[in-house]
């Protein structure tokens, strides 16, 4: 994820980005959410040569930004689980905090 916001940031550094072709599918044996979504790979040794300071300090950032967004997020999935949905297997949406009471 991280990665993925560094490069959305710099267009100069999609050129070492892959995406997959297929997207992924039910035979794959992905969660309901995933389907249709594709896969993507990065050239790591070749962006890690072209980075500059400034990005490597970037890459820090976002790392920080995404880990207080997921940490507020997972508080409040706690702490008030009646306000969120995740799907289920046939893709219908359920609150997530069915899924605890299993």
């Amino acid at each position: 994820i991280v990665l993925a916001k560094l490069l959305r940031e710099k267009p100069e550094l999609q050129k070492y980005q892959h995406e997959s072709k297929n997207p992924l599918d039910e035979r794959r044996g992905v969660v309901a959410e995933d389907v249709g979504k594709k896969f993507f790979s990065v050239d790591g040794e070749e962006l890690m040569r072209n980075l500059t300071e400034e990005d490597a300090r970037r890459l820090i950032e976002i790392h920080k930004e995404v880990k207080t967004k997921f940490i507020k997020e997972m508080i409040d999935i706690f702490a008030s689980p009646e306000k969120h949905q995740m799907k289920n297997k046939e893709g219908e949406d359920i609150l997530i905090k069915s899924v605890f009471r299993k």
